[in-house]
Formats: C-alpha cells, sequence, structure tokens
C-alpha cells in the first residue's frame, strides 16, 4: 500500500505528520486572512521539500467532510469576492 503522508520514507514519524497537520490547520486560516502570494511565500518557507508539500495536500484531502457540497465547503470564498 503506498504512504500517501510521506514520500520520503517507508514509514513517516509521528512528529512529521504532527508537524505537517500543524501546518495545514494554518494553511486553512491563511488562505481566509492572507492573499495567494503570501501564503505561497509562507508554504514555501515552512515546507521546502516538494515531497513534504505533497504529503500536506493529502493530509489536507483527509480534513474535509465528503458528506457535504463542494459549494457549501468553499462558500466563505465567494462571500468574501462579493464584498
Amino acid at each position: 500500500m503506498p504512504n500517501h503522508l510521506d514520500m520520503r520514507r517507508s514509514e513517516p514519524t509521528e512528529e512529521h505528520v504532527d508537524r505537517l497537520a500543524a501546518l495545514a490547520v494554518q494553511l486553512v486560516e491563511r488562505v481566509r486572512d492572507d492573499n495567494p502570494q503570501a501564503n505561497l511565500r509562507w508554504l514555501l518557507a515552512e515546507l521546502p521539500d516538494p515531497a513534504d508539500r505533497t504529503s500536506l495536500l493529502f493530509i489536507l484531502a483527509a480534513a474535509v467532510p465528503t458528506d457535504r457540497p463542494w459549494a457549501h465547503l468553499t462558500a466563505w470564498a465567494r462571500h468574501r469576492a462579493a464584498a
């Protein structure tokens, strides 16, 4: 079975997963408050290794509820753009 949490190691460490999870929470907050360029600079500074950014994608995907429509999950973005 492929290991989606960390492409570089045979098994991710708990510390590595915890760090990625903490960064995921920060990114969720930043996306709502900061502009995309600032978020990209922050993300590249926090995770310079592309494999870590790929692992972060899987952590973020695992946190998305699958029982709600996409429009409901992203409504905050449409309301912000209209303001």
